[in-house]
């Protein structure tokens, strides 16, 4: 996804929202953690509950957090596990560009299988796989 930036800094992804304030959306409707590294954050990720038994997990990550990749998977892993137990869920479900080969892989190697493709999906309209585990 191509990303506009502002002359503040902050990355636009959709219709004039920032990275940061697409964070704050998503936490509002579910967990939010920080993975903090060298007292800079490297990563945040959450679960967005969609209805009963279903959440959409997310992630952003800075490049720096793709260094420690078996430690985010595991990571992960554990999270997405203890949502599964803690909530009763019957799925969850992930949205990966499908020109992210890296995120696509990493969805396959989290336990996700593909669905189906989200033609034009993105604020770009690329299109996107819809992942999930049940």
């Amino acid at each position: 996804m191509s990303l506009r930036t502002t002359q503040s800094g902050d990355q636009i992804v959709s219709k004039g929202l920032t990275v940061n304030q697409m964070m704050l959306m998503q936490a509002k409707h579910g967990d939010a953690f920080t993975a903090i590294l060298h007292s800079r954050p490297v990563a945040c990720f959450g679960a967005v509950h969609i209805w009963n038994g279903v959440e959409e997990v997310w992630l952003y990550m800075e490049e720096r957090g793709r260094e420690y990749k078996k430690t985010l998977t595991r990571a992960a892993m554990n999270y997405i596990d203890f949502r599964v137990i803690s909530q009763n869920l019957h799925r969850v479900q992930i949205t990966v560009r499908c020109a992210d080969m890296r995120a696509v892989r990493w969805g396959l190697a989290l336990g996700f299988t593909i669905d189906g493709m989200m033609k034009s999906y993105g604020p770009d309209g690329s299109d996107y796989y819809l992942m999930s585990r049940t």
